[in-house]
């Protein structure tokens, strides 16, 4: 037994454990629609950017609107040379299909960055599509309060607030589940 419980998972899954509770909030939380984020990871050994982040200027050729640098990124460097390439708000690319979507991204990478900036040629490391990464920002978006009913709240990226789908957001949503249950600075309890 508890005395607050926090949902702290999807906007699905607490649809569906909150249904029973509150159908209203629920109804709310499942009718987000979601975007795609594909992630590209390109290697060249021995290459290094400028930035362990940077930010590209993406188009209709160009899909990609960020590039990592996961050695500078890391501690240690041991994935030195690893570049993850991020196609945010992917729909039109994953419609397009992941290979097209990495030949453009490869593309991409070989013009977007100043001559001798890749020691070696780059290659495709993998390609991971998150199919649900985020949900889509349109507007007039209802989304739904932390508070669920009495003693029950949600955090999560999707919770009311003022940013979009973020971790900053996920976590400044936690906050606000502890203040609306009343439990501010208190110790959390992780259940199974």
């Amino acid at each position: 037994r508890f005395d607050a419980v926090v949902l702290a998972c999807t906007a699905a899954e607490a649809a569906r454990l909150a249904q029973p509770l509150a159908p209203t909030w629920a109804a709310q939380a499942a009718a987000l629609d979601y975007e795609p984020i594909v992630t590209v990871y390109l290697r060249s050994p021995g290459s290094r950017l400028a930035q362990p982040m940077t930010a590209l200027v993406s188009g209709q050729q160009a899909p990609a609107q960020f590039a990592f640098d996961i050695g500078a990124i890391e501690r240690g460097g041991a994935r030195e040379g690893l570049f993850a390439f991020v196609v945010s708000g992917a729909r039109v690319w994953t419609e397009r299909g992941l290979e097209a979507t990495t030949a453009a991204v490869l593309q991409q990478a070989q013009a977007a960055f100043a001559p001798g900036t890749w020691c070696a040629p780059l290659q495709v490391f993998r390609t991971l599509a998150e199919r649900r990464a985020t949900f889509l920002c349109v507007p007039s978006l209802q989304r739904p309060s932390s508070r669920i009913v009495a003693g029950v709240a949600a955090a999560g990226d999707y919770i009311d607030g003022p940013y979009p789908a973020t971790l900053e957001g996920a976590v400044r949503s936690g906050a606000s589940a502890l203040a609306a249950l009343g439990l501010a600075g208190a110790p959390a309890r992780a259940a199974r």
